[in-house]
C-alpha cells in the first residue's frame, strides 16, 4: 500500500512533489488511523482510506466521462485528508477506580488479573464491562485513539494548507478538498458562513461533488464495520 501510494504521487508533475512525498514518508501518514472510532480506527487506516477515495474518484470521473486530469484525481483522492497527519494519539488514559471496581466484580478475580497484567485503559475497560454485562465476546486490547490537533485550522482547509506548503493546487482542487466534508458541515444550511460558498463551488466544479461523494461512500460503505 505504501509503495503504491508513493508511486501514484510520483505521477504528479508539479514543482515540490518530491518534498511532499518526503514529508509523507517522515510523517505518520502511513501509520495513522483514519478516525478515533467511526471508520478504519486502526494503524494505517488513513492510508487505506485515502487509497479507497482515490479509486472511487477515478471510477466516477471515468463513468461520467469528465475531462479531469489524472494528477488532479491523485491529489484530491490521496491528499484530501492530509489534515489527519499528526492528528491522533494513542489513548493511554488509565481506567477509573469506579471502572476497575465494577470490572473486577463482573469478571471475577482470575480474569481481572489477566486484564490487569495487560494494563487496563479507560477505553478498554468500557469495552470489557460492556462485553461482560451483555455476555458478548471479550475484546482483545487494542489501541484506542483520541484527537490531539496540533494545528487547529479546520478539516478541508487544513488539507489544502498542508498540500500548498509543497505543491501549487488548481482552483478546482482547492474547492474540492475544502468542501469534501460538506455532509458534516452544519454551516451549509445557512447562506452565511458556508451555504452560499459551498453551492457556488459545487455549481462551478463537478470535482467538488465527485470528491465529497467518493469520501462519503468510502467511509460509509467500503469501510463500514459489518
Amino acid at each position: 500500500m505504501k509503495q503504491e501510494i508513493i508511486e501514484l504521487w510520483k505521477q504528479v508533475n508539479r514543482a515540490g512533489i518530491d518534498n511532499l512525498i518526503a514529508f509523507l514518508e517522515i510523517s505518520d501518514f502511513f501509520t495513522a488511523p483514519c478516525s478515533t472510532q467511526y471508520h478504519l480506527a486502526v494503524p494505517g487506516g488513513l492510508a487505506i482510506h485515502s487509497m479507497n477515495v482515490y479509486k472511487l474518484l477515478k471510477h466516477k470521473v471515468k463513468i461520467f466521462n469528465l475531462n479531469i486530469p489524472h494528477e488532479t484525481i491523485i491529489i484530491c483522492g490521496l491528499g484530501h485528508d492530509l489534515c489527519k497527519i499528526e492528528y491522533y494519539k494513542i489513548d493511554e488514559e488509565p481506567a477509573s477506580a469506579k471502572q476497575i471496581d465494577y470490572l473486577k466484580n463482573l469478571a471475577g478475580p482470575l480474569l481481572f488479573l489477566n486484564y490487569k497484567r495487560q494494563g487496563i485503559t479507560k477505553a478498554w475497560a468500557s469495552k470489557l464491562i460492556e462485553a461482560h454485562k451483555n455476555g458478548g465476546e471479550i475484546p482483545d486490547k487494542e489501541n484506542a485513539y483520541v484527537v490531539d490537533d496540533k494545528f487547529p485550522f479546520g478539516h478541508g482547509e487544513k488539507s489544502v494548507s498542508i498540500l500548498q506548503n509543497y505543491i501549487q493546487l488548481t482552483t478546482s482542487e482547492k474547492l474540492a478538498i475544502r468542501w469534501h466534508m460538506v455532509a458534516f458541515d452544519a454551516g451549509i444550511h445557512f447562506n452565511y458562513p458556508s451555504g452560499y460558498a459551498f453551492r457556488e463551488a459545487a455549481g462551478r466544479e463537478p470535482l467538488v461533488t465527485l470528491l465529497f461523494t467518493a469520501d462519503f461512500e468510502a467511509s460509509q460503505i467500503l469501510e463500514a464495520e459489518k
